[in-house]
């Protein structure tokens, strides 16, 4: 079974300067209820800080002591961002 959902998101412009990348990721994240950290007080390791910038994934590595973090550029241009992490995060 599979299934198939479309949107339409009229907008001025070019496709890189519209709101239409970062709808898209919405409609393809689809609707989450986040209800908080299994332990209270836990953070995040790390965050992103830029327009465009969105961090996709993070996951402790298979094999090692480390973690996988995917940062992705959402708007399809050129931007600069930070990545910034906790030290010693365990």
């Amino acid at each position: 079974m599979h299934e198939f959902r479309y949107s339409l998101l009229p907008h001025t412009g070019d496709l890189v300067h519209s709101d239409v990348l970062a709808e898209a990721a919405q409609l393809n994240q689809g609707v989450a209820q986040f209800t908080g950290f299994r332990n209270k007080g836990a953070s995040l390791p790390c965050q992103v800080e830029g327009d465009g910038i969105s961090l996709e994934v993070l996951k402790k590595a298979e094999k090692e002591q480390a973690l996988i973090i995917r940062v992705v550029e959402i708007l399809g241009r050129h931007t600069k961002g930070r990545l910034i992490c906790q030290a010693g995060h365990r």
